[in-house]
């Protein structure tokens, strides 16, 4: 038996952007905001078990064209290994990754973008000021993983995550509510903090 790394629900699906509720349930969970990342939780849904509720299977069989252009086991292989470099611009299907409020945590150090969300990158300031922040961050973090036995899963580190894609086709087959396991991780990625 294998633990996920976060619980994911679909929160809505507008166009070539789907937003995506995160909440990472495994210290090795971490909001990295990397393309490839983004492309293994889209993809996620095709090859695992989706859920309409928590114990209750989706009705019917989830599928879509994002299917034939990925396969789960080079998707897996790549999140260890990196991406080859052939294949780098396979991932520019994944034009947008922003993390929106981060919930269960403190307020991140750093302002957010114009448009109110996060990306990679957070980590670029190096002053003192933000480096004590980031380990105040890190540190709140790690103590709701170390109380989630008392805290239960709503007080667990979470964020909503917005995906944008160049072409709605490889949205199709998310719907709102879907709900399911997530083991998605991309050791190279860029983190938010």
């Amino acid at each position: 038996m294998s633990a996920p790394l976060y619980a994911v629900t679909v929160l809505d699906r507008s166009g070539n952007a789907v937003r995506l509720d995160l909440v990472s349930i495994c210290e090795a969970g971490c909001f990295t905001a990397s393309r490839l990342f983004a492309l293994c939780l889209l993809y996620e849904p095709l090859a695992a078990t989706v859920y309409a509720r928590p114990g209750v299977v989706w009705p019917g069989r989830v599928d879509g064209p994002l299917r034939a252009l990925f396969t789960e086991d080079e998707l897996l292989d790549w999140g260890g290994s990196g991406v080859p470099p052939r294949d780098a611009p396979r991932l520019a299907i994944v034009r947008d990754v922003a993390y929106g409020p981060f919930r269960n945590v403190p307020p991140l150090a750093t302002p957010p973008d114009r448009d109110g969300r996060y990306r990679a990158g957070l980590n670029r300031a190096t002053d003192a000021a933000f480096a004590a922040a980031a380990r105040a961050f890190g540190a709140a973090v790690q103590s709701r993983y170390a109380q989630r036995r008392t805290l239960g899963p709503a007080a667990m580190p979470a964020a909503t995550l917005r995906i944008e894609v160049d072409d709605p086709r490889w949205l199709a087959h998310l719907a709102p509510g879907m709900l399911w396991d997530a083991y998605c991780f991309d050791d190279e990625g860029p983190i938010v903090l």
